[in-house]
């Protein structure tokens, strides 16, 4: 999993509250690995200085 903080244009976040919708980026803030069967985290990792993902979207489940 990857925990990001949504970056809002001056109008921020809009009534209805879609995030996803209305946020112009995301900001990475931590990578995290669960083993699901296990229910444990078993790694985290700090967002890379140089993104990988640059500027492209990457999927949110």
């Amino acid at each position: 999993m990857i925990f990001t903080e949504p970056i809002f244009d001056a109008d921020g976040l809009l009534p209805d509250g879609d995030v996803l919708a209305h946020a112009v980026n995301k900001l990475p803030l931590v990578e995290v690995h669960v083993d699901i069967r296990a229910d444990a985290v078993t790694a985290t990792f700090p967002p890379p200085e140089d993104p990988f993902y640059d500027n492209r979207q990457v999927p949110v489940i």
